[in-house]
């Protein structure tokens, strides 16, 4: 079952001025319910006194009870009060992925403050491209809301039909980010079964049962979630209602008692079934890699050559799986011949005669399968490895919930601790694992015995974006010059993931888009970017820049940031208080060379340098530095930066205070201005 949200479930649903919508389906297009009188007369909200909108009914049916389906409907009716609330609930854009799944009887109907209704025609809901890559095409049932006005009621309503039964777990906001009065969920268990459910952030909610086999679980007067900024994962914030398919117990926790929780190669835990069960169940996939590894018996001596050591031998088999096969999850397309000769092999798996003829393609599941195996036939011992991931739910064995692993991911004990390998990712250096999983807690298992032990996470050192910018400044403010921007280890890996599909134009205007959020004005031309397709390198961004009015002249002098990076950005921490925990993902470190040349005829008049701002316990540091060329009329810019010392990335909302003085200095320091006069 899919994750479903009103701003996304398993199917996406985008919205750029449209509105943030989840879909379930069940039946067929049920009649607009009755509006109120009291409903009609509001002018103020109920749950808010300040809200824009509020949602009076919202309503979402699923229907699990059929083996080959799951429909979903949504009724929704939201009441408008201001502007504001006008413009932001005016469209309804419905995304799906194309092949997945559909969208039916979508029907929408706008009621004025005099009870008139104007009902949708199909001509107006129309579909459309939302976004296309080599993996999926999202497209849209979308419409506009005519005539929407303070005072007017919207409703809309429909239902989706997935026969991917088989996709994540249903999970459910249980607070949306509009106010709702009333928040009904109803759900019909497969083969009538009681409903088996986890409750996250919430507490006193339950089934009850309603009609047709259904159960009904409701919330009123739900103020709107409002996100802050460095969120942990919504599983450790938002309340939601996870679903349990089968034999799973239901329970309800608050998660932020045992986020503190840290397991460190525990060993064995022999007392606990649930997780000696789920390592039994484990076992097949190393008894198939063992009863493979006599395919690649000869191909892997080729390989492994002379390598005397674990470590060496892993390397080159990691290498060897990364670019000799064609790896078809990252945007390899195989020719019809190679498609119809795959089709005719009497197995569905690789075995080294693929190689003989040349360069075979697999999924990043065969290849990492291809690693273990000729792993084991190099006479090692893989294992299989089952991770949390950070950016899901901070997992810890007692939530008895195997649901929160990812994998399996190929692991191999040697040195005294396991080592983690992805050759599958095509774009991770051996050794290497996403941020996300990076300190986490993983079991490691060959399904007779296993261990828990915790991922180590990167240091800063390693995440470093190195940027470095040569500019000129006008005497009218204007600046321009070039950039060049380097990133490593996960800022290099996150960006290759989310940008490999795309094409040169698409890539440069993702770039183009990043920095004129940050200076509207920005020129932007001669963009390239380097290195996509080459983990072993830095990924490498250019471009050359123009931004008028750059620096402000005031008579005989110009004030201008010298810190051009850190230009237009706003403090990380705006709000005095704080209600969510703060969780910054993994450690970085940023580097800035900038040198600019000063316009003729002006001299430093004010140029002091902040001082250096670190905390006490050597958490992070910015360090700003100024120096000048006098005689070739430059300014020469330093910053270093790092966040997460010691892998703290996670920090209670009690500590919010400390962490946004911090944060303020550092912004305080980074946008420092320096003020030239012209000479006399």
């Amino acid at each position: 079952m899919n994750k479903m949200t009103n701003t996304s479930h398993g199917l996406i649903i985008f919205a750029i001025l449209f509105l943030l919508v989840s879909a379930v389906g069940g039946f067929a297009q049920e009649p607009w319910r009755p509006i109120t009188p009291a409903e009609l007369q509001m002018t103020k909200p109920v749950v808010e006194p300040d809200a824009d909108a509020e949602a009076l009914i919202w309503e979402e049916r699923l229907d699990d009870s059929q083996n080959n389906k799951i429909t979903r409907s949504t009724y929704v009716r939201i009441k408008i009060f201001t502007e504001r609330g006008r413009e932001r609930f005016s469209k309804l854009d419905v995304a799906f992925i194309k092949g997945l799944a559909k969208i039916k009887d979508l029907t929408a109907r706008v009621t004025q403050p005099d009870g008139k209704s104007v009902e949708l025609t199909e001509d107006e809901i129309f579909n459309r491209d939302v976004a296309k890559t080599q993996r999926l095409k999202v497209q849209a049932k979308a419409l506009a809301f005519p005539n929407l006005a303070p005072g007017v009621i919207l409703e809309y309503q429909y239902t989706e039909v997935n026969e991917d039964i088989y996709g994540d777990n249903s999970t459910f906001d249980l607070q949306l980010d509009l106010p709702v009065q009333t928040l009904n969920f109803y759900y019909k268990p497969f083969r009538k079964r009681e409903p088996q459910y986890t409750l996250l952030n919430v507490e006193g909610l339950k089934f009850e049962k309603a009609e047709d086999g259904f159960y009904r679980m409701t919330r009123t007067n739900v103020p709107a979630f409002r996100a802050e900024p460095w969120m942990p994962p919504d599983s450790e914030a938002r309340p939601l209602l996870k679903l349990n398919p089968g034999w799973y117990a239901s329970f309800s926790i608050d998660l932020t008692m045992r986020r503190s929780t840290v397991f460190k190669n525990t060993g064995g835990r022999s007392k606990e079934t649930y997780w000696a069960n789920y390592s039994a169940w484990q076992k097949y996939l190393v008894d198939v890699v063992n009863a493979r590894k006599k395919d690649f018996a000869k191909l892997t001596r080729e390989v492994v050559g002379d390598a005397s050591t674990t470590e060496e031998k892993l390397k080159r088999i990691y290498e060897f799986c990364q670019t000799k096969i064609n790896n078809t999850s990252f945007g390899y397309r195989p020719s019809e011949d190679e498609s119809k000769k795959a089709s005719e092999r009497t197995r569905r798996w690789l075995t080294e005669d693929d190689f003989a003829s040349g360069k075979p393609f697999a999924s990043s599941a065969e290849i990492d399968t291809v690693f273990a195996t000729m792993a084991a036939a190099a006479g090692l011992d893989p294992w299989y490895a089952q991770i949390g991931r950070r950016d899901v739910s901070f997992f810890t064995p007692e939530l008895n919930d195997s649901r929160l692993l990812a994998g399996p991911v190929v692991c191999v004990v040697f040195g005294g601790s396991p080592h983690l390998y992805m050759p599958g990712n095509r774009f991770l250096k051996v050794g290497e694992v996403p941020w996300y999983f990076q300190g986490a807690v993983s079991m490691y298992t060959d399904g007779k015995q296993y261990g828990w032990w915790e991922v180590p996470m990167n240091t800063f050192e390693k995440n470093l974006t190195r940027r470095t910018g040569r500019f000129r400044l006008a005497d009218d403010g204007t600046l321009e010059g070039t950039v060049v921007i380097e990133l490593t280890g996960q800022p290099a890996l996150s960006y290759r993931v989310a940008h490999y599909d795309e094409d040169d134009q698409g890539r440069a205007s993702a770039l183009k888009e990043s920095v004129q959020k940050r200076i509207t004005n920005a020129e932007i031309t001669g963009i390239s970017i380097e290195n996509i397709n080459d983990a072993s390198k830095p990924l490498i961004q250019r471009f050359t820049i123009k931004v008028p009015q750059y620096a402000q002249r005031t008579g005989k002098r110009i004030f201008f940031q010298p810190g051009f990076f850190e230009y237009g950005t706003a403090p990380a921490f705006a709000t005095s208080t704080r209600k969510y925990d703060m969780f910054f993902r993994y450690p970085w470190s940023e580097k800035d060379d900038i040198e600019i040349a000063l316009p003729a005829g002006f001299s430093i008049d004010n140029a002091e340098a902040p001082k250096p701002v670190t905390d006490t316990g050597q958490l992070a540091h910015d360090e700003v530095t100024f120096d000048f060329a006098t005689s070739a009329g430059k300014m020469l810019y330093s910053r270093k930066f790092y966040f997460g010392n010691k892998n703290l990335v996670t920090f209670k909302a009690s500590s919010y205070a400390a962490m946004k003085t911090l944060w303020d200095k550092f912004h305080i320091a980074d946008t420092a201005l320096v003020s030239l006069k012209a000479n006399e």
